[in-house]
């Protein structure tokens, strides 16, 4: 390692909200936070990307965390963290985040299934701060 130079690989994150206006505002969060971040109105356009992905068939998860809206055009974020879940990603369950203001009690059952963070919409931008790896 050089002076002020870094070899630990970027942090990673996916996001997926349909308002732009929440898009955006995760996006400066995670960015300010040290990470690369892939952000989508919704689950299809990176579906239709399978590049982007690859954790199926590499030995490491492609993105540090997932944080996703529930409602959104084409498929919701709890049918999209099962479907990847499916497809044999390896991103830790406890990394993957829902994120919305309309969670009926079968979707917190579903998210307490597949073991990921809920957070509510309108909620405490903070606690999803300290939900973040290595956030103090």
């Amino acid at each position: 390692m050089y002076f002020g130079v870094s070899d630990m690989k970027p942090k990673k994150a996916l996001i997926f909200d349909d308002e732009e206006m929440i898009l955006d505002l995760l996006t400066e969060i995670l960015t300010e936070k040290q990470f690369e971040v892939t952000a989508f109105p919704d689950p299809i356009s990176f579906l239709s990307q399978q590049e982007k992905c690859s954790c199926h068939i590499e030995s490491a998860p492609c993105f540090d965390v997932i944080i996703t809206d529930n409602l959104m055009p084409g498929m919701t974020g709890l049918e999209f963290l099962e479907r990847l879940k499916g497809f044999g990603c390896k991103l830790a369950d406890n990394r993957k985040a829902i994120i919305s203001g309309h969670l009926t009690e079968d979707d917190l059952i579903r998210a307490k299934k597949i073991n990921v963070k809920v957070f509510h919409k309108p909620g405490n931008i903070y606690d999803l701060i300290q939900w973040l790896p290595d956030s103090k």
